[in-house]
């Protein structure tokens, strides 16, 4: 099996731009709702750095990837999948804390000429991490 990772042509307005929440509580209240959020939405958290205010989840499959993926224009082939990750940044910034929500997506594709599988670096439409924060804003809200 041969994978290929394979770059992409993205708008640069859509590489890697957090989506950025600001909010009027407690440091430690926002990581809990955060922590919550990312919970009920079922996406495994990896890695925890509380202290530096980093979350990332695990990979997770995204059903509905068309809508918050953007691939540029590839080589010729057959989606297989798409998956993503989430990394969250959380900064105390008196008064408020600074919420940073972006994400890393790649699909998988299939190059029928030769069927082999090969890996693409996609870029965020900006909706996972949007959607996201509008959970973390109802979740601090108390709702």
């Amino acid at each position: 099996l041969l994978v290929l990772v394979v770059a992409c042509a993205a708008p640069s307005s859509l590489r890697d731009k957090p989506h950025t929440s600001r909010f009027q509580k407690p440091f430690e209240e926002v990581w809990a709702a955060m922590v919550e959020v990312l919970g009920e939405l079922a996406l495994p958290i990896e890695t925890t750095e509380e202290g530096a205010g980093r979350i990332e989840t695990g990979w997770v499959g995204i059903d509905s990837g068309i809508d918050h993926v953007d691939c540029g224009r590839q080589a010729p082939g057959d989606l297989r999948h798409f998956s993503g990750r989430i990394n969250v940044e959380i900064r105390q910034l008196d008064p408020a804390v600074e919420v940073d929500i972006t994400s890393t997506f790649r699909a998988i594709m299939r190059d029928p000429a030769t069927n082999s599988n090969y890996q693409v670096r996609c870029y965020s439409t900006g909706r996972w991490e949007s959607e996201i924060s509008g959970r973390l804003e109802e979740e601090i809200r108390g709702g």
